[in-house]
């Protein structure tokens, strides 16, 4: 973006963090009560700055430095409006959203993304058109009953850059590559959540091999009674506590080369069948 098309109000901002940047370098030196006084003038100047373009109701401020939108727990189903878009964390949990609002289309900057918690029972493709910068994505304990209902195919090929993912807590019972329209795709995605759903079972070799850069697995809390042999050359730790899981074929994870951990803890003896 231009620097002449930054909005006034996010200027104020930057300039209000370069501020305090500025002033922890030069004040070492000062009367600690003057540094006091200048601290605290200059934080509430950013929280002012901060809440002049923040959506009505919702909680504003700024976390390491990204600016972040706190609209959870207000039983909103549409999007507020927001006086600017150049918001890099927002949270909209616990809300009744039924569907992801096309409105954030707009938050070209946003890295982290929660919506866990409402109501939504299908991602359409492009529900996250325009979000080319998101790195993290929650949408646990929503209502999604089948994973034909994300269209896995397409649901991450608008988040490039997308690297953790939960879709924990929701309701689909199965996790499966026997139809190649259902796997899930994304070549960034190295942080998948899938605990706590009702998934029975795991089929087919291919069910994780449309992310090339997945590192970490969560299967964890699901009614399974055991699972094929699947493949990956990234995963490195796989998380099957307190599932169902009485035997498990002895080749099960040989198509895992990197896996270096496995989570098996569960109240039942697992058996390993030769």
């Amino acid at each position: 973006m231009s620097f002449f098309l930054v909005p006034y109000r996010i200027l104020r901002v930057l300039a209000c963090i370069a501020r305090w940047e500025s002033f922890q370098k030069h004040t070492m030196a000062l009367n600690p009560t003057i540094v006091l006084f200048l601290a605290l003038a200059t934080l509430a100047t950013i929280s002012s700055a901060a809440e002049e373009f923040c959506p009505e109701e919702c909680h504003c401020g700024f976390e390491s430095g990204n600016f972040f939108v706190d609209c959870s727990g207000l039983a909103l189903t549409e999007l507020p409006h927001f006086p600017d878009v150049n918001v890099q964390i927002l949270d909209l949990s616990d809300n009744g959203f039924t569907y992801v609002p096309s409105q954030l289309a707009q938050f070209s900057n946003l890295r982290y993304l929660d919506m866990s918690s409402n109501l939504i029972a299908t991602l359409p493709p492009g529900s996250f058109s325009g979000l080319g910068s998101l790195k993290q994505l929650n949408l646990a304990k929503n209502n999604i009953s089948s994973w034909a209902n994300i269209y896995p195919n397409e649901l991450l090929q608008t988040v490039p850059s997308l690297e953790e993912l939960s879709l924990a807590e929701n309701h689909f019972t199965s996790f499966s590559s026997n139809d190649p329209s259902l796997v899930l795709l994304s070549l960034s995605l190295k942080y998948l959540d899938l605990g706590n759903c009702k998934i029975t079972k795991i089929a087919g070799k291919e069910v994780i091999q449309g992310l090339p850069a997945l590192e970490h697995l969560k299967l964890n809390g699901n009614p399974m009674h055991g699972m094929s042999d699947i493949r990956s050359t990234s995963l490195k730790t796989l998380d099957l506590s307190n599932c169902k899981l009485v035997t498990l074929q002895p080749t099960v994870f040989s198509g895992l080369e990197s896996l270096t951990y496995v989570n098996l803890a569960t109240e039942l003896q697992v058996i390993f069948v030769e």
